[in-house]
């Protein structure tokens, strides 16, 4: 998901406000399950693979500008955030698998938060500029054999779990004025 904004708020005369303000909300939440699951018996010669996969991007962008050209405040704003919080689960439960051939169970999430990005400047006899920037990778990925037996006879059981999340976030921006007050936070987590 990518998402950008942009705005731009001037006034001018004796005197002037202006302002401008962005926000960008970006989430995915999705539930990704694969599972062998219920009384049941499988039998088998070949290889046995229950896998549960998510590939998210995430990107989003804010840009302002305000500016009086007066005797009188100029704010901005932008707030930026990109969210993941989803659960991946691959799951073998309450069942009896017999093979000839490997068990792998497999659940992976591949998370690339690749731009958090703000940037806002404002400008007056007050300026006052805020810009927040937010990246949160807080998935879930679970692999498990519960309650079940599992048989490998010739082969190996593999219950893996894997995450590789990649996440950044700016903010930059300033004010310009005879009272000027500017606050950029960025954050990941």
């Amino acid at each position: 998901s990518t998402a950008s904004a942009e705005t731009a708020s001037v006034s001018a005369g004796w005197y002037g406000v202006s302002g401008g303000g962005i926000e960008i909300t970006n989430l995915v939440d999705n539930t990704v399950d694969a599972a062998l699951r219920g009384n049941l018996q499988v039998n088998t010669v070949g290889d046995i693979e229950i896998r549960a996969d998510e590939n998210s991007y995430l990107s989003a962008e804010a840009k302002s500008l305000t500016a009086s050209f007066s005797l009188g405040a100029a704010v901005g704003a932008s707030v930026v955030s990109n969210t993941a919080q989803s659960e991946i689960a691959a799951v073998i439960g309450d069942a009896t698998v017999m093979s000839f051939g490997d068990v792998r169970v497999l659940a992976n999430s591949n998370l690339d938060i690749s731009n958090t990005d703000t940037v806002g400047v404002s400008g007056s006899l007050v300026g006052i500029a805020v810009n927040v920037a937010s990246a949160e990778a807080r998935n879930t990925v679970k692999a498990a054999i519960r309650d079940a037996s599992v048989y490998a006879d010739t082969g190996t059981v593999t219950v893996k779990a894997e995450a590789d999340n990649k996440a950044q976030t700016s903010a930059k921006g300033g004010a310009v004025g005879a009272l000027a007050v500017g606050a950029m936070v960025a954050e990941t987590t």
